[in-house]
C-alpha cells in the first residue's frame, strides 16, 4: 500500500511539474531562452554546448554534457570575439539571435528535450530506488 501511496504522488507530481516547465519556454522564440553562464547547467547549456560545437569550436569547449564549466566558458568567449559580441563568457539574447541568425538553433530544440527528459529520468529512477528501499 505504502508503495503504491508513493507512486501514485510521484506520477501527480510529475504532471503538476512538467507541463510548467515546458510552457514556460518558446522554443521558437529564442527571447525567451535562457541567459547562461559559468555555473548554469541544463538544456540550455546543452543548446549551447552544440552551438559551439557547430561553430567549429569543440576543442575548446570539451564535451555537450549540459553543465556550463571552464571549457565552455572558454568557448562562449571565443565564439563572441570571433562574431564581434561583447566578450563576457555570458550566453544571452545577444548571442542566441547570432546562432538564430545562423541557423544553427534549428536542431537544438531536440538536445534541449533530450537533456529535460534525462533529469527527469533521473529523478524518476531516484524515486523508484527509494521506493523500492522502503519496502
Amino acid at each position: 500500500m505504502k508503495s503504491i501511496v508513493l507512486g501514485s504522488v510521484l506520477v501527480l507530481s510529475m504532471l503538476l511539474v512538467i507541463p510548467q516547465q515546458v510552457g514556460a519556454y518558446d522554443f521558437q522564440n529564442w527571447r525567451t531562452w535562457d541567459t547562461i553562464s559559468q555555473g548554469s547547467s541544463g538544456g540550455f547549456v546543452g543548446a549551447a554546448q552544440i552551438n559551439l560545437h557547430s561553430s567549429g569550436i569543440q576543442s575548446a569547449t570539451g564535451p555537450i554534457d549540459g553543465i556550463f564549466g571552464a571549457g565552455t566558458n572558454s568557448g562562449v568567449r571565443i565564439y563572441q570575439d570571433a562574431e564581434g559580441l561583447g566578450v563576457d563568457g555570458i550566453v544571452g539574447p545577444n548571442t542566441w539571435v547570432i546562432w538564430r541568425h545562423t541557423h544553427l538553433l534549428a536542431s537544438i530544440t531536440e538536445c534541449m528535450i533530450i537533456l529535460e527528459v534525462q533529469y527527469i529520468l533521473v529523478i524518476i529512477a531516484y524515486m523508484v530506488a527509494v521506493i523500492a528501499e522502503s519496502m
